[in-house]
């Protein structure tokens, strides 16, 4: 492995964790803020928490996180360990998710590869 992409990855990693951690504080813990301050956070956690919602959302058996969507409740889950869950859940799920704009652009300049010189003619000179 090349030190850049082991850097990207542990960078994708450490804002995985941050974002889980973040929807998991937000969501378990009572904060005792005002409400102006509260409610943004709240609306940016709810987004943030989609992707993992609508893996949740499948009923895959034994994979569950916070669902700030759906309201579905997970009984086999001990509500203390609720946040240990969700970050197993969410932390690869972000990180498979910022990979997909690099993937994007890797697909796209494969696809869409612009011609060779100006105006499509060939860079080398077959003139003699």
């Amino acid at each position: 492995m090349s030190g850049a992409f082991l850097r990207g990855f542990l960078d994708r990693v450490a804002c995985a964790i941050l974002l889980s951690l973040y929807v998991a504080l937000v969501a378990v813990i009572p904060l005792d803020l005002p409400r102006w301050i509260l409610e943004p956070m709240y609306a940016v956690a709810k987004w943030l928490d989609l992707p993992v919602a609508l893996l949740s959302h499948l009923r895959i058996p034994h994979i569950s996180g916070i669902d700030l969507w759906f309201n579905a409740c997970r009984s086999f889950i001990h509500p203390e360990r609720v946040p240990l869950w969700h970050l197993k859940l969410s932390v690869p799920l972000y990180v498979l998710l910022f990979y997909v704009p690099a993937l994007g652009r890797t697909i796209m300049s494969r696809v869409y590869t612009p011609p060779h010189g100006p105006l499509g003619q060939s860079s080398t000179s077959d003139t003699l």
